[in-house]
């Protein structure tokens, strides 16, 4: 262990440089995180690893590239940085005072990554952990050094695959023809974040016809997978569930477009939000592809999956996602709208957008193009019981619909109200008596069971 008593300062001369070597390893955590370490050599030489089971596995189905452990590109890669910006680096690890920091600063929380940063020169090295550290006093000067060193390395283009990684693949006598570009094409579509690295492959050749065979798309989140039999239809899956407009046109020019499952395109639309994306939306009409495709009917999957919902009903039931711009929600909703979205489109539960819609603006839109606020569903209640959010409530109370009556669990609307925290909406109802009186209209019978049982004696 290197200590200030030991060695008052790091050297980062010529000769120092040859036995330096600073290694960056980030861990597991509850979920799929980045698990990958990297090692700077003073040399210049940098070595990225991460775990190598899929690309060698035995399980035929599998993907050779896919995000296994967070990586889309996993496996040993190497590269040359400039020594000289090595040297740059040991100097922030000198300012930062690295040596002087303690062991270890672990938060006392669960379910995150652990990194941990090595500094060896020679046989000496210095080793500190960081568990969510800054919360426990780490100095901010580690997380920037991690930082800095992922930035050196350039470990994005095998992360999460920037166009970087054409460069270093032609380094490496890369085949762009074979059957494995058109994976990497595939997976970087469905996985990376950067639309350019599927463009840029398929530019340099990458068959669109090659198989690709099973595929979970958005892994992250969870979902199931979808089999795909083409490269072709997993990047354009891929460029509709992550709104990559750019690699969308690209494959609607290319001569493969035709021949793709369009069913299975609209599909992938209605189980997205349609990624808060207005010009998705123009491009996928242009396309052909129907906007207003209804998801398959499964009871057991989830709220917005599987529940022969379309993307204006997913669109409208999610907030958060717009990289801070709901107002793309907003107009996304309104384009959809436009091409002919259904506004009372019944699930599998029975419920309409306006059962599950967030916020008071998406209300308005849908109140303008029709929507039905006397809908009833499956369990016999109107869309204010279903509502979670208080403006939403308060909106719709105002608009007359009704919080008489009771859900399949027996429960009034202001039961409901006081749980989920609607305060304003539960005011307005104690304020305005007459409304609980008021007779139901469509009352489902399944809350007839909610009715006191009369005496036979």
């Amino acid at each position: 262990m290197i200590s200030y008593e030991a060695q008052a300062r790091i050297d980062n001369t010529a000769s120092s440089l040859q036995k330096t070597k600073i290694t960056l390893e980030r861990g597991m955590c509850f979920g799929t995180c980045p698990i990958y370490k990297i090692e700077i050599y003073g040399s210049g030489r940098v070595v990225f690893s991460s775990d190598t089971r899929y690309p060698g596995s035995a399980d035929k189905k599998l993907p050779l590239f896919a995000y296994p452990d967070g990586v889309l590109l996993p496996g040993v890669h190497e590269d040359i940085v400039d020594p000289n910006a090595v040297s740059d680096l040991i100097n922030s690890f000198k300012r930062a005072r690295f040596i002087d920091l303690r062991d270890q600063y672990l938060a006392q929380v669960t379910d995150m990554p652990q990194y941990r940063l090595t500094l060896q020169v020679g046989n000496r090295q210095k080793i500190v952990i960081d568990y969510v550290g800054q919360a426990a006093g780490m100095p901010k000067a580690v997380t920037q050094l991690e930082n800095a060193v992922d930035k050196l390395a350039g470990t994005d283009r095998w992360v999460e695959g920037t166009p970087d990684l054409i460069p270093w693949l032609e380094s490496q006598k890369f085949d762009f023809h074979s059957a494995q570009a058109g994976q990497l094409a595939a997976a970087s579509a469905n996985y990376g974040s950067n639309e350019d690295l599927a463009i840029g492959l398929i530019e340099k050749g990458a068959p669109l016809d090659a198989s690709y065979g099973e595929l979970k798309v958005s892994a992250r989140d969870g979902e199931e997978p979808l089999k795909r039999s083409k490269v072709a239809q997993a990047v354009l899956g891929g460029a509709i569930a992550k709104g990559k407009l750019k690699l969308f046109n690209r494959i609607v020019k290319s001569d493969w477009f035709k021949w793709l499952d369009l069913d299975n395109a609209a599909l992938v639309f209605a189980e997205r939000d349609a990624v808060c994306s207005p010009q998705l939306v123009d491009a996928v009409a242009a396309a052909g592809i129907k906007i207003d495709a209804t998801t398959p009917f499964d009871p057991e999957n989830g709220l917005n999956h599987g529940r022969s919902t379309t993307a204006l009903f997913t669109t409208l039931s999610t907030v958060g996602n717009c990289e801070g711009h709901e107002e793309y929600r907003l107009e996304t909703a309104r384009k959809l709208l436009a091409y002919g979205a259904d506004p009372n489109h019944m699930n599998g539960d029975g419920e309409t957008p306006i059962f599950s819609v967030r916020t008071v603006e998406g209300a308005k839109l849908l109140v303008e193009a029709g929507a039905n606020l006397s809908a009833i569903d499956n369990d016999g209640v109107n869309a204010l019981f279903s509502t979670f959010d208080d403006p939403v409530a308060m909106f719709l109370l105002e608009k007359g619909v009704s919080p008489a009556g009771k859900d399949k669990q027996c429960q009034t609307f202001l039961e409901l109200a006081k749980e989920r925290k609607l305060v304003k909406a539960s005011k307005w109802v104690l304020m305005h008596p007459a409304v609980l009186k008021a007779p139901l209209r469509g009352q489902h019978p399944i809350n007839e069971r909610c009715k006191p049982l009369k005496s036979v004696y």
